[in-house]
Parts: C-alpha cells; structure tokens; sequence
C-alpha cells in the first residue's frame, strides 16, 4: 500500500486491522466501500466474538474484501465516482490464489499449485578482522544471538555466509558489528564465475606474470632467450 492507504494498516490484530479498514476515515478515502450484511440466519455474530472461529473467519473475510476494495481503487483514477465493480475486486486477489503464508522462512509464502518463488532473504558475508584469522560456526553464533531469526553457513575457514530473515535485521546486523573487533560484516554479493574457473584464472594469472619477468630479464641482459 502507498500514500494515506498505508495509515490503514498500522497494525496486525484482526481486531484492530477490522476496525481501522471499517472505519468512517477509510470510508471517505477508499469512496464506494463495499457494505457487508450478515444474513438474519446469523444474528449471533451481530455482537462482536472474537477468537469464536466462526466470527474470526467472517471478519478475516470483511477484511480482505476491504484490503481488495483499497487496491482496486489505487487503479482507478481519482475522479471516478463510479462504483467498484464485484468481479474488479475479486481479481485483486489472483495472485495470492493458493498461496500459502510462511513466517521465517526463506520465501514469504509457497505456492500449492504452482512454482515457488525465489529466496528473497538477504545475506550477508562475515569475516574475521585479522590477517588468516580463522572463525567457527559456533563462534559466529554466539555473536549473533541478539540478532533476529537468521542462518548460518560456513564458507571457508576465515568467513562465513549469514541469511538473514528481513532486510530489516539485515541492517541491523551490520550496524550492530559495525565496530566489532573481531568480525566484519557486509552485503554478500555472489560471484559471477563458477567455482571450478578459480583455478584456471589462477594459473594464467600464474602464466602472465612468469611470461613478464622473463621478458623484463631478457629486455634487461640477465636471461638470454632463444626465440
């Protein structure tokens, strides 16, 4: 959500998210707001009942109409005063069709009836401040333990490769072992050649610099070469 729409979930709790998208201040921004009746059969859940399933499930239901109703609207031009149309605000929620909310996880949600999205959990890359420092998985964990839900994986002896579980607590990590003396922490970035390319680029760098030297010992009297 964007502009004043934002205001309208500041908060989580079915209770509260129910109360502020049903409110007269989101009337008035969202025109047109969809008005749901309960039906006479459902007289019981006229009063308020939370954490009854019942009425918990009629609410969540009241609050993704709503939610559908808001995105619906940004779509639409300001000076349109005509009414959002039932069909328009269901296909608001198409791409959440059987998607499956996840918490903590590398993915924010599976998809049952398709392919899942890619890892979208920052990482960052952890190293030891000393010149051939080694560092333990251990170690590092011990470090992190204020930190929020994240992984761990070792990368070598002397760095390791951290998940972290939101940009949020990634920032956060960096900021917290910004001045640490042992460990520094910073955005991973992945490489761009495979690993089995490390030693052919090592031996021709190998290669380039033996060629130079004997052609700075030739060009200077020490080598004598037979071409």
């Amino acid at each position: 959500m964007v502009g004043r729409s934002a205001e309208f979930f500041r908060s989580t709790v079915l209770s509260e998210l129910h109360a502020l998208l049903t409110s007269k201040a989101c009337r008035e921004h969202a025109m047109l707001c969809p008005s749901i009746l309960l039906d006479s059969s459902c007289s019981r859940y006229s009063d308020v009942q939370y954490h009854e399933a019942g009425y918990d499930s009629y609410v969540s239901g009241v609050v993704l109409i709503h939610i559908c109703h808001l995105v619906a609207r940004q779509t639409m031009s300001s000076y349109d005063t005509a009414a959002t149309s039932w069909p328009k605000i269901c296909h608001m929620t198409e791409i959440y069709m059987n998607c499956v909310n996840m918490i903590r996880c590398s993915v924010y949600h599976i998809n049952v009836a398709g392919p899942d999205p890619n890892s979208c959990r920052p990482w960052l890359v952890l190293t030891s401040r000393t010149l051939w420092g080694k560092i333990s998985q251990e170690e590092v964990m011990e470090a992190l333990s204020s930190s929020d839900f994240l992984d761990v994986e070792m990368n070598g002896s002397s760095r390791c490769l951290i998940a972290a579980g939101t940009e949020k607590g990634a920032r956060r990590i960096e900021s917290d072992f910004a001045n640490h003396p042992d460990y520094a922490v910073c955005p991973y970035t992945a490489p761009l050649l495979p690993p089995a390319s490390a030693p052919m680029l090592w031996f021709g760098a190998v290669g380039v610099s033996a060629v130079a030297a004997l052609y700075y010992l030739h060009k200077t009297g020490r080598v004598s070469l037979a071409w």
